[in-house]
């Protein structure tokens, strides 16, 4: 007989069996035991929660000739029947490849007659989501007054793209993602009964990877079980998944405090000889960055949710030399870089900018200048009027050549408010526009031009940004935010004249990240 895959194998046949769900499975057998069942349910959640098998067992109980306190007995014919796959009245349906109206108007002709062998006609539309705005429109009626004898079961990943009027027809059971110890707990169950041979870490792997998924940790685990020629360990799961060694991150995180940039280099070149995947790479270091922040802020509590037991110690170690800001300055500017790195052609160069930025930033972009003594009010009144520094003069110092004392039609602040709408209409899109855009800060309104300052050492991404396509498309999403015709102008701030320039600053990051030593 050929070999049937562990999810196939150990998929649930009883309610009970159904892993993570008790709030649906209680539901469901508490409707079959007092009869009150309804001709539609909408079963939705992440992939690998149990939404088909749920499906399948509601299916075989409702049918069941001898049913056990709502559940399903297995042992008669009807239970047989559609276990083996053989009953001619449980319908499944792939809605991704029978989406179209021809489809669901065949169904509307066949739902009118009885069932052949059973009490009730169950159809069961998998991924409903797919089907098309007519296919919809179509199951509309038939979803709302079908025959006594009909059951219709949908199931979907994506209920936000089935219709209300399909929502408010169906009676819906959200399903969760399992949680971290209810699949670890059922692959010891299937470990133990199938005398598979894997260490603990190697199984911890596995429920971590799957997120939630039982279908994805068995499916890992049986691609472990065909690798390995005896014990399953973690450095086989990680060479299956294709991860990157907690060693080496550590590693990288290191080089990352100590602002070592030829380490991270050359870490980064390492990866590369080795075939990894960089996106992977960046996924796997923000969330060890982040698991250090968790540690960081649950001080002394041993139990950390989602960190096993035996990386606690490691994590408490490392996050001492962190404070709290900083990590979460790294996940915020590594956050950033995962979209460029997803569509970028250089993904190499991406992840190198990315990472040399990490090590160089110090608290969102802060800007420390040295602290003068402050001004009695007596000194102040003593300085002449002549020397005086107006807004216009400290603008000339920033930006050589500015000059122009035209009235805006809408103030600078009003601009950096709604700085966030115009980022994330523009990221949606083009990706490429909003990296160059993102390193702008909005400087002042000069008439109806907008004017942006980047960095020195942000040059390249202000050219950019001069192109004519780019310039357009952030020009249209500054009409649609502002209600306003907009053009934009870049800018380079000097390096150097930090002191004369520290309201300057404030202004344009922000007095909380401003520190004037």
């Amino acid at each position: 007989m050929a070999y049937v895959a562990l999810y196939r194998q150990w998929r649930p046949q009883r309610f009970s069996e159904v892993v993570g769900q008790d709030h649906i499975s209680q539901t469901l057998r508490n409707a079959i035991k007092t009869n009150r069942i309804v001709h539609a349910y909408l079963f939705t959640g992440p992939r690998g929660t149990g939404k088909t098998s749920s499906a399948k067992i509601m299916s075989k109980a409702v049918n069941c000739l001898n049913p056990e306190d709502g559940e399903a007995c297995n042992e008669c014919t009807s239970c047989r029947l559609i276990n083996q796959g053989n009953s001619m009245d449980i319908i499944e349906i792939d809605a991704a490849s029978n989406r179209g109206i021809d489809e669901i108007r065949d169904l509307r002709e066949k739902v009118k007659y009885a069932p052949v062998e059973s009490k009730y006609k169950v159809y069961i539309i998998d991924e409903v989501h797919m089907l098309t705005t007519e296919a919809f429109n179509a199951l509309l009626k038939t979803l709302e007054e079908p025959p006594k004898h009909v059951i219709f079961i949908l199931a979907t990943t994506e209920p936000y793209k089935v219709p209300v009027t399909v929502l408010s027809r169906c009676q819906r059971f959200d399903f969760r993602r399992i949680g971290y110890q209810d699949v670890i707990g059922r692959l010891k169950e299937i470990i133990q009964t199938d005398k598979l041979r894997i260490n603990d870490r190697a199984l911890e792997t596995i429920a971590h990877k799957a997120e939630g998924s039982m279908r994805d940790a068995l499916s890992l685990l049986d691609q472990c079980v065909s690798f390995a020629d005896g014990e399953i360990s973690e450095e086989t799961v990680s060479l299956i998944l294709g991860t990157v060694d907690l060693d080496v991150i550590k590693n990288m995180v290191d080089a990352i405090l100590e602002k070592n940039l030829v380490s991270l280099l050359t870490q980064v070149n390492d990866l590369v000889d080795d075939g990894k995947d960089l996106h992977q790479f960046l996924y796997d270091l923000m969330e060890y960055l982040r698991n250090l922040l968790l540690v960081k802020l649950s001080w002394g509590n041993n139990k950390v949710p989602g960190i096993p037991d035996y990386l606690y110690g490691r994590f408490c170690e490392q996050s001492a030399l962190f404070s709290e800001r900083r990590l979460f300055c790294l996940i915020q500017t590594l956050g950033e870089v995962e979209p460029i790195l997803k569509y970028s052609s250089q993904p190499r160069i991406a992840l190198e900018i990315g990472l040399i930025k990490a090590a160089g930033q110090n608290l969102t972009e802060e800007i420390v200048l040295e602290k003068k003594p402050a001004l009695s009010l007596d000194s102040q009144k003593k300085v002449p009027t002549g020397t005086e520094v107006t807004r216009t003069e400290i603008q000339k110092k920033v930006v050589p050549g500015f000059q122009s004392d035209d009235a805006p039609n809408i103030d600078i602040m009003t601009i950096r408010s709604n700085w966030k709408k115009v980022l994330e209409g523009v990221r949606k899109q083009k990706v490429s526009t909003y990296a160059y855009l993102v390193e702008g800060k909005p400087l002042e309104v000069k008439g109806n031009t907008l004017v942006l300052i980047y960095k020195p050492n942000f040059r390249l991404h202000m050219e950019h940004m001069g192109l004519p396509e780019n310039k357009s498309l952030v020009e249209k999403v500054l009409l649609s935010v502002y209600k306003m015709k907009l053009s934009i102008q870049g800018c380079l701030a000097p390096s150097g004249e930090k002191n004369d320039l520290a309201e300057q600053a404030k202004e344009l990051f922000g007095e909380n990240v401003v520190e004037i030593k």
